[in-house]
């Protein structure tokens, strides 16, 4: 099968619990442990840095797969997903959340992945629980 981006490289170049992360910034969060098995607390950042080479002006598909929980007006939260473009010929993006209260509802299987033209790049599952006191 022909690479789903030609002529581009793309990769995660990490995986897990990060430091803070500020969507506005500048800086990428820095990795703080390498796992899938996330305990779901206030300062919990999780996720996964990509890297593309030479894909410059791509657009790339993102999607965060997580468990069903009820919003303020009960209705049921829909998975998050979005578009970023890639901006120049080396360029990093942080897939990531973090948890809010309630936390009970966070508990299982969430799904960080990305695409392009349909086809998936990358996809990384993640173990969500509340940690025993």
């Amino acid at each position: 099968m022909p690479p789903i981006l030609k002529k581009s490289q793309y990769s995660i170049s990490s995986y897990g619990l990060y430091s803070t992360y500020k969507a506005k910034g500048q800086d990428l969060p820095q990795i703080l442990e390498y796992t899938t098995d996330i305990p779901i607390h206030s300062e919990a950042e999780f996720g996964f840095i990509a890297h593309f080479i030479k894909a410059k002006g791509k657009k790339i598909q993102w999607l965060i797969e997580h468990p069903n929980w009820l919003n303020e007006e009960g209705v049921p939260t829909q998975n998050f997903s979005g578009e970023l473009t890639v901006k120049n010929n080396s360029c990093y993006f942080f897939l990531g959340d973090h948890f809010s209260q309630p936390f009970e509802n966070k508990v299982g299987t969430w799904i960080l992945s990305m695409s392009y033209a349909d086809r998936k790049l990358f996809s990384k599952s993640y173990t969500c629980f509340l940690p025993k006191d």
